[in-house]
C-alpha cells in the first residue's frame, strides 16, 4: 500500500481514518491527472466494478460503474461548524459510507422505464430497496423497474 502526503486537512483526516477503518487488501492509492487523491478497491461484483473514493478538500465522492454519491461541505451548511469540524464530518461520513458499501449494506441502483430504457441511477441502504421501488413507481408509474447491486452482487428490490 502506497502512502501519499496529504494536500489539506480533509485528505490528512481521511488518510488517518482510512488506515484503521477501511480494508487495505487489494487497495490502490493514487492521484488522478488533476491531483485528486483516490482510493480504489475492486468489487467481487462485475456489475458494480471498482469502488473509487475521491477526496477533495470540501468533498468526498464514492463512485462505482453504476452510480456515485457525494459527501460535501454543503451537506452541513445548516449547522454552525468550523472548517475543521466540517472536514471531520465529511471524512467520518465518507469513510462510514465506503465501509458500508464493502459490507454490502449499500446498494447501487438502476431504474428503467416500461420500455427497458434506463431512467436513473442512485444508491440506498439495502433495507430501503423496497421502499425506494415503491416511491419510484408512485412518482413515475407502475411500469418502472429497478435493479440493485451490492458489493457482492445483484440483490432483490422487492419486485
Amino acid at each position: 500500500m502506497q502512502i501519499l502526503p496529504p494536500h489539506g486537512s480533509t485528505e490528512e483526516l481521511f488518510i488517518s481514518r482510512a488506515m484503521v477503518a477501511l480494508p487495505t487488501i487489494d487497495l490502490e492509492i493514487g492521484r488522478n491527472d488533476w491531483g485528486i487523491l483516490y482510493y480504489r478497491w475492486s468489487s467481487p461484483s462485475a456489475a458494480l466494478g471498482d469502488l473509487w473514493v475521491s477526496v477533495k478538500e470540501h468533498e468526498i465522492t464514492l463512485s462505482t460503474n453504476i452510480s456515485h454519491t457525494h459527501v460535501a461541505s454543503v451537506d452541513f451548511r445548516q449547522e454552525n461548524l468550523t472548517q475543521e469540524e466540517i472536514s471531520r464530518r465529511i471524512v467520518d461520513e465518507g469513510v462510514s459510507k465506503a465501509a458500508a458499501v464493502m459490507r454490502g449494506e449499500i446498494a447501487f441502483t438502476e431504474t428503467f422505464d416500461g420500455n427497458g430504457k434506463k431512467h436513473s441511477s442512485g444508491s440506498c441502504h439495502t433495507e430501503n430497496l423496497e421502499e425506494s421501488l415503491r416511491y419510484t413507481r408512485q412518482m413515475f408509474g407502475q411500469e418502472m423497474t429497478k435493479r440493485a447491486f451490492t458489493w457482492f452482487g445483484e440483490v432483490s428490490t422487492g419486485d
